[in-house]
């Protein structure tokens, strides 16, 4: 049987959305010094980090529990019960277990018998019907990235940044929140680093045709800053190239360097 679900035990993610733990409890059921997590408790919402396609933020609560343990009315969680959005809980009591497994088979019983006996297979009779299960439901599509706007990523921008803060004022959740809000960041500065790379190969003309920008990223030259007339970013000799870029996603102003690359501007000779 499985462990009991507690405040602050982490729950899995699912995707590429990360694990965040159990942050509501029964008020007056404590488990190894934690109040008990129930079905319908929340769970810290959470957001991915995609750099080129991040997928909504959205809540999270459990949504399954023990079809024989009742804790203040609500069915008591446990290690494996699943997650509304997708994932389970996956950590929970060491020492307290509660009901029975999740997911228990109908047919539980006659499996057992079958094993025992060694049989090929497992006849059913009548054949089962599918159940409707409350706790697989459909998670938020992702936004295509033809279709994403900037308005939609500076929202979700500001909503990971909201998550941080929020993440830093709970116990043992500081170094997470840290990560968090510096990856925030960090995403935007790695799409800048990437197209600093098609852009220096336009300027030295390896290419003639700019691929299209990441979403909110803009490449600033002398049409947009006057003062930029006749500045070099580009060294024909040494092969160093760098550009100017703003995201619209956090107002950033990035100078971002490539390296040098022999395909790009040929071996040094003489």
């Amino acid at each position: 049987m499985p462990g009991a679900a507690r405040l602050g035990d982490s729950c899995a993610g699912h995707g590429c959305f990360p694990a965040t733990p159990v942050i509501a409890g029964s008020g007056d059921v404590i488990i190894n010094g934690k109040p008990a997590a129930r079905k319908g408790d929340a769970v810290l919402l959470h957001a991915c980090p995609c750099p080129n396609m991040p997928h909504g933020v959205h809540n999270r609560a459990i949504s399954a529990g023990s079809g024989t343990v009742i804790i203040n009315g609500k069915l008591a969680a446990r290690i494996g019960d699943a997650i509304g959005c997708g994932g389970s809980v996956a950590a929970g009591s060491g020492d307290v277990i509660i009901g029975d497994t999740p997911y228990q088979s109908p047919v539980k019983s006659c499996a057992e018998q079958s094993a025992k006996s060694r049989a090929p297979l497992l006849a059913l009779t009548p054949m089962l019907l599918p159940a409707m299960m409350e706790w697989a439901a459909t998670a938020e599509l992702p936004v295509l990235d033809e279709a994403l706007t900037v308005l939609q990523r500076k929202d979700r921008y500001l909503a990971r940044a909201k998550l941080a803060q929020q993440a830093a004022t709970m116990p043992g959740l500081k170094d997470a929140a840290t990560r968090l809000a510096f990856n925030n960041d960090s995403i935007l500065r790695a799409e800048a680093a990437q197209y600093v790379y098609p852009v220096d190969e336009v300027a030295r003309k390896v290419r003639t045709v700019l691929p299209k920008a990441p979403v909110g990223l803009v490449h600033l030259t002398a049409k947009e800053i006057p003062e930029l007339a006749g500045a070099k970013f580009t060294d024909p000799d040494s092969g160093f190239g760098a550009a100017l870029f703003k995201s619209d996603i956090n107002g950033e102003t990035m100078l971002t360097f490539r390296g040098t690359n022999n395909a790009v501007t040929g071996p040094r000779t003489g």
